[in-house]
């Protein structure tokens, strides 16, 4: 107080206390019976219950505020054993039912208790379920032909289930439902093919071959099915009010036809089909009669088609095409829509010895076993001086063709790979589809489109990826492999806008990202390091791993303009023709790891260590962002196993196996970020740095007993939250227990 004058006031202290506290406890029970009578069916029922104040030991308090009780009874008889075994039947019958009451402590929104002799019925959750399940089908195969493909390959399936509930809000909720399904599957044979060029064997090159090629004169397989499923739901509120029947009865049909032409040629067609029979309710019969799909919503095709010859073993080509419709109506709206999506992949794969021992192929060395007598020996002696000329003469003549034998055995086969996809939809289009667009040869479907479309009248999305990769193995210990792809997307929308995309892989030296070019990214480890000076001393397996993978995608965006076609192997004209219209580009290295190294110590200890450093550019019309990371992380871990003998009368030695193990880390990030707005001065922005350090200590007593204990330092600086130190200690236990 600085004034003369004294100050007074008044001090009041709202004291909160809690007394009388409720412990009730709470108990959760669960009772399970199954009863099994021979072969003929089986029966399970169920009884749980959970009290709103039970809760488990890890647990404080309970986190529930309802009673639940749970009844469920389930049987299954197999009507089939009640018929001649000589029929080959499968006749299950299954049936369930399901109740379950979810009583609240409290009133709901208050804090009264609910009286658990007499709760009303209007705060309770109540359901019932009842549902049915049968199927018939044929397990045995039938002697009769006809027989054998028609009734052996049929199967049918039935379901119904009918629930009934109720809560707070609604006096009654009803659900009923039926589901049936029938399916046709018939496979056919695997020798039915024919060789018609088996006359070409013993042909010189060729002719092995030619003469394997198969012809086969059935499919591989055929399936169809057909399924229905009928739903009606309505609900009853409190205040009586019944909603209007939710009905839906539809209809699904499937096929699919395998196809094997050859030995590498092969397809695969299929069909699918939805539809709506609600016009039907009540008289389901009368759509079998008239064979009515009803009103077809949706529908899809799809078409694959693989070809891999094999006529040169050092040239392995495969191609691939895959063409996929789909059809739907809403029917809320004039027209139906549609979408198409074709796919061509082809991939070549080249190995470089085998191409070579097309020319030459270095004999094969044999070993020679050791002569047993004086006399095969002197024989031996006499025949050398011949032998040695030729075998030398030989030797100069194919040495230098040895020699590039083994250079090419080094390099790893070459895989070059390539694939188009393109999408292409369709919104409210009149008129049949044309086989010619839903399977790729027709570029347009040609048809009209209801005047409701507006301005989104369909997407158009072409993809073009390339790759390539191989390796060389330098030695047994020392293996290098690379790998470069590229990959260009062209996206038009209904409204006019196109978006062009340039991924491949990427390489640059300069603080901008400026002056790159494509490169590939590399992998390169060193293994048996442990035979190397000073290593040896103390390890028992060391090795060492680098790689790098480097990534440039730009994107453009065109609007009231047609630019050219990019050329997929050779682009860069485009990138500097059309920079006004690039929207953003992006360039990233990531060398992860930079350095890594893998040990294996004596006396179970085993260390890691990564050195990963990520460098990107993040660039717009309004500047660039350069990001730097760099990170370090270390693992050092140490196992001991052992165990102890105790012994017990009348039952002998009991042995325990334990587990220990020492786990020592230590991490450092640093992380850096600049930014320029006129894309040459460099600004410094966001900055992070951080260490941490951490021992574990693990412990396994037996199968059933485990535990921890851990401590980590952890230190961080950031230009936003500054400086800050962490601790961190715990442990844990776990026992299982069972019986």
């Amino acid at each position: 107080n600085l004034a003369d004058e004294p100050i007074s006031g008044e001090v009041w202290i709202d004291e909160l206390r809690l007394s009388g506290i409720k412990k009730d406890r709470g108990v959760a029970m669960r009772i399970q019976s199954s009863l099994k009578l021979a072969d003929l069916g089986s029966a399970n029922f169920t009884y749980s219950r959970q009290d709103a104040d039970f809760h488990r030991l890890q647990e404080r308090l309970s986190r529930g505020t309802n009673t639940a009780e749970n009844l469920n009874v389930s049987g299954k008889l197999d009507l089939h054993r009640f018929l001649p075994g000589s029929w080959g039947l499968s006749l299950p019958l299954n049936t369930s039912i399901s109740r379950s009451l979810n009583r609240p402590k409290y009133f709901p929104g208050e804090d009264i208790l609910v009286d658990p002799n007499a709760p009303p019925d209007t705060i309770m959750t109540q359901s019932e379920t009842i549902s049915f399940s049968t199927s018939l089908s044929k397990t045995g195969k039938s002697d009769n032909r006809l027989l054998k493909y028609t009734i052996d390959n049929i199967q049918t399936s039935f379901s119904a289930s009918q629930s009934r509930s109720s809560d707070i809000t609604y006096f009654e909720k009803w659900s009923e439902s039926y589901t049936g399904k029938i399916s046709y599957n018939i496979p056919f044979g695997r020798n039915n093919y024919i060789r018609p060029l088996k006359w070409m064997d013993g042909f010189p090159w060729i002719g092995d071959q030619f003469s394997s090629w198969q012809m086969y004169y059935t499919p591989s397989s055929f399936r169809t099915s057909m399924n229905f499923s009928e739903k009606l739901t309505w609900n009853r509120t409190r205040t009586q009010i019944r909603s209007p029947d939710s009905y839906n009865f539809g209809l699904n049909r499937s096929m699919n036809l395998d196809y094997k032409f050859s030995n590498n040629l092969s397809s695969k067609y299929s069909w699918s089909g939805q539809s709506k029979l609600n016009e039907y309710r009540g008289y389901a019969w009368m759509a079998v009669k008239n064979l009515d799909p009803g009103i077809v919503t949706n529908t899809t095709e799809s078409m694959n088609t693989s070809y891999n010859p094999s006529v040169l073993k050092w040239l392995r080509p495969s191609f691939n095409y895959t063409a996929s419709y789909r059809w739907s109506d809403d029917l809320s709206r004039e027209g139906q829509n549609i979408s198409a999506q074709l796919r061509m992949a082809s991939n070549f794969t080249l190995t470089p010895v085998k191409f070579f021992e097309v020319f030459y192929k270095p004999p094969t060395k044999k070993r020679t076993g050791k002569r047993r007598t004086r006399t095969s020996r002197s024989r031996e002696e006499t025949e050398e001086p011949n032998n040695g000329k030729s075998t030398k003469k030989e030797s100069k003549e194919f040495k230098s063709l040895s020699f590039i034998h083994g250079l090419f055995d080094k390099v790893n086969p070459i895989s070059v790979s390539y694939t188009e996809t393109l999408n292409r939809s369709a919104n409210q289009i009149i008129g049949e589809v044309p086989m010619g667009y839903k399977f790729g040869w027709l570029p347009n479907h040609g048809l009209e489109q209801s005047d409701e479309v507006g301005t989104n009248l369909g997407n158009w999305d072409h993809k073009r990826d390339g790759s390539i990769r191989s390796g060389i193995k330098v030695s047994r210990a020392i293996t290098i492999n690379f790998n470069f792809s590229q990959n260009l997307s062209s996206t038009r929308s209904g409204t006019g806008i196109e978006q062009r995309t340039l991924t491949r892989d990427y390489i640059t030296f300069d603080d901008l990202f400026q002056n790159g070019f494509p490169f590939p990214g590399w992998s390169f480890r060193v293994s048996g390091l442990e035979k190397w000076p000073i290593i040896k001393w103390f390890a028992k397996s060391a090795s060492m791993d680098h790689s790098y993978s480097g990534k440039e995608t730009r994107s453009w965006q065109f609007e009231e303009i047609s630019p050219e076609d990019i050329n997929f192997f050779s682009f860069g004209s485009f990138t500097e023709d059309y920079k006004d219209f690039e929207r953003s580009s992006r360039i990233n290295m990531n060398f992860s790891p930079l350095l890594g190294m893998n040990m294996t110590l004596k006396k179970n200890i085993s260390v890691t260590f990564r050195h990963n450093r990520n460098m990107s550019l993040d660039e717009l019309p309004s500047g660039l962002t350069i990001r730097k990371n760099f990170s370090y992380t270390s693992t050092g871990t140490y196992t001991h196993r052992g165990g102890m003998t105790i012994p017990i009368p009348y039952y002998g030695d009991l042995r325990l196996n334990n587990n220990v193990s020492f786990t020592l880390n230590f991490d450092m990030n640093d992380s850096e970020e600049f930014k320029s707005g006129d894309k040459v001065e460099l600004e410094k922005g966001a900055f992070s740095s951080s260490w941490k350090a951490g021992l574990r200590i693990s412990y396994q007593f037996s199968s059933k007993i485990s535990g921890g204990l851990r401590y980590e330092y952890r230190e961080s600086d950031s230009r936003t939250l500054g400086k800050k130190v962490d601790r961190d200690f715990g442990f844990d236990v776990n026992i299982a227990i069972s019986g």
